[in-house]
């Protein structure tokens, strides 16, 4: 019985600790922190590497990450450019030439 209820009740303890810290500093970040850009990219040739045949893959990735770019609300609400997003899209396309939906994206939100 014992060997039960202490992990339950460092479960119970923990969680919602980590989510209120969590949140505590994810909006202290970004109060800080507003436009910038953090984040670096991989040149084509990286990634080729990095993804060890997978270049598919490797392209949904950076897709995925585009149309998060995309989607981010602090660009939107202050009409500002998407600084990521064409050096997003264009490492997609150099990995996976095929991929269209990239292309369209791009046409879209370009």
């Amino acid at each position: 019985m014992k060997r039960v209820l202490l992990p339950l009740f460092i479960l119970l303890v923990t969680a919602p600790a980590c989510f209120f810290i969590q949140r505590h500093m994810y909006q202290t970040y970004y109060k800080q922190r507003q436009l910038d850009v953090l984040e670096t990219l991989p040149t084509a040739p990286v990634a080729r590497g990095l993804s060890l045949g997978y270049y598919a893959l490797a392209a949904d990735y950076y897709y995925l990450k585009a149309i998060q770019h995309f989607g981010t609300k602090r660009y939107h609400r202050l009409n500002k450019p998407y600084p990521l997003l064409a050096k997003l899209l264009y490492l997609s396309t150099d990995l996976d030439p095929h991929f269209q939906r990239v292309y369209r994206m791009g046409g879209y939100a370009l």
